[in-house]
């Protein structure tokens, strides 16, 4: 498995101990998922580049707090056992980020999470187009920022 987070946008709140406990709790959403042998890649970039994404590929021309690519269809992973493929790639706005950390009444870190997971979630094939679906999604997201809780409590 392979979870790499790339920060275009440097900020010092997104330290190496952070990287360290997202990447934990993102490889363990993708384990839960049997997607154990997935490679994910999670881009923190500024609203510039997140505004170019949402306007190519959702003809949004507007700034957006996070972007999920998926690369499985949907039979699955395209790979032979214990081989690695590609699951997806998540792009999140670090100045979304903090603007929605403000009104949430939490940090920086926490909302990167959120948004990582959230964007994780959407690869997984979880949605929030009806009720029942963004309960269920809400309370995977839930679980997975607990756990990231929990490793952050531990630095």
């Amino acid at each position: 498995m392979s979870v790499a987070i790339e920060c275009l946008k440097k900020d010092p709140a997104i330290s190496g101990l952070f990287i360290r406990d997202l990447t934990s709790v993102l490889e363990q959403l993708l384990e839960e998922e049997n997607l154990s042998a997935g490679e994910l890649c999670v881009v923190i970039a500024d609203d510039h580049l997140l505004q170019s994404l949402n306007r190519d590929y959702s003809n949004k021309d507007i700034p957006t707090d996070v972007l999920s690519f998926n690369y499985l269809d949907s039979s699955g992973p395209h790979s032979l056992p214990g081989e690695e493929f590609a699951v997806g790639d998540i792009y999140i706005s670090v100045e979304k980020a903090y603007a929605q950390a403000e009104r949430a009444g939490h940090d920086i870190k926490r909302e990167i999470a959120l948004l990582a997971i959230h964007g994780l979630l959407h690869l997984l094939g979880y949605e929030h187009s009806t009720e029942v679906n963004a309960e269920k999604m809400r309370e995977k997201e839930q679980d997975a920022l607990n756990v990231f809780d929990q490793f952050a409590a531990g630095d």
